[in-house]
């Protein structure tokens, strides 16, 4: 599920990115700065969404080797 949403924030980032430009060059100074912090909060939640993906495999690696480790115990 992370997975999904750190590439759905990521294109976003990268498509305000490309809009900030135009907007810039159209819109004004102040409608460009506010397209330019909308990409960078969607590149923190790429970051962010990144941090819980990995967190959340590590939780799976985790718990499928505790019950090998008991078996192999006995």
């Amino acid at each position: 599920m992370f997975k999904i949403l750190r590439i759905i924030s990521c294109i976003i980032a990268a498509l305000c990115v490309a809009a900030c430009v135009f907007v810039f060059i159209y819109a004004g100074v102040v409608w460009g700065i506010c397209t330019l912090l909308g990409a960078v909060v969607f590149f923190a939640l790429t970051v962010l969404f990144k941090h819980y993906q990995e967190d959340s495999e590590e939780k799976l690696k985790s718990e499928e080797v505790q019950p090998s480790e008991n078996t192999n115990e006995e």
